[in-house]
């Protein structure tokens, strides 16, 4: 199976040699892991906020896998961020073991991504809760392409990165008087 890169590449390829022009754009999808009050003792409760990017046609979907010996509980009807989605959670399964699935369905072309997915879980992981594989699906259910989430950094981190430059640069501007 050719990865997404090379398909589009040879598509790209094939239309440039016709004098036409097409656009394959990789689908992105951010978190961010929210740490919530924990409702039943000795269960760490969490949600994650998805930003997705890219463009998906009706009936296009994306799958988050959510590894069975780390998540368990996923929010079992999560809210659709708009009218767009259709989503659905399905739980992970430790003992045999089965990976759970946070899933989102296009219900239109291009389906509005403004508003992000987000789905809340019980973490059994050791540390935090970070990066995921996920799938995108046509409307076939055939894998369009695989990759991993990314984190989206905290606000105060910019907040330090921010307090850190005006320190540098009002220390370069004491050196060079």
């Amino acid at each position: 199976m050719l990865s997404v890169r090379w398909s589009c590449g040879l598509l790209l390829a094939g239309v440039f040699s016709v004098g036409a022009s097409v656009s394959c754009a990789a689908t992105s999808i951010r978190y961010q892991a929210i740490d919530l009050a924990d409702v039943v003792a000795g269960e760490d409760l969490w949600r994650y906020a998805y930003t997705v990017s890219g463009s998906f046609d009706a009936f296009y979907s994306f799958e988050i896998l959510f590894d069975a010996q780390a998540f368990a509980s996923l929010e079992s009807a999560p809210a659709a961020p708009n009218t767009d989605w259709l989503v659905s959670a399905v739980q992970p399964v430790p003992a045999i073991p089965v990976d759970g699935v946070y899933s989102a369905l296009a219900l239109v072309a291009n389906a509005s991504l403004a508003s992000p997915f987000e789905v809340a879980f019980v973490w059994n992981g050791p540390g935090l809760p970070g990066a995921q594989p996920f799938n995108v699906l046509d409307d076939t259910f055939g894998l369009v392409e695989s990759a991993t989430t990314i984190p989206i950094p905290e606000p105060r981190i910019y907040g330090l990165m921010g307090a850190g430059l005006l320190l540098l640069a009002l220390r370069l501007r004491r050196r060079s008087r």
